[in-house]
């Protein structure tokens, strides 16, 4: 039961400072600090959604949410053209293993 009150304590946070973590996300991960976002800050280190490198560095994102965030936003196109050279290397091996098997 605990597990499922920490995911519901996560995607709250989530929710609550959606704003803060998308603007930043778009800054590359550096989290724009302003007054009125210091307790929004603290609670997502504090929730280790954020990490701070020193104590006069602006926080940033965890590894892990920077990722989340890379997959969520992954572009249809590209996993498509991942797929067609995926076909097309494995076509270029069948035709490899033919003509090394023909001769």
């Amino acid at each position: 039961m605990i597990y499922h009150d920490e995911l519901k304590r996560f995607f709250r946070l989530i929710r609550k400072h959606e704003d803060l973590l998308v603007s930043s996300y778009l800054d590359y991960g550096g989290v724009v600090e302003e007054a009125d976002d210091e307790t929004a800050v603290y609670e997502l280190v504090d929730a280790r959604l954020l990490w701070r490198p020193d104590i006069n560095e602006p926080a940033r994102f965890t590894r892990e949410l920077y990722s989340l965030f890379e997959r969520v936003l992954r572009d249809p196109r590209r996993l498509t053209l991942d797929a067609d050279i995926g076909g097309f290397i494995k076509n270029i091996e069948t035709s490899v293993d033919r003509y090394k098997y023909s001769v």
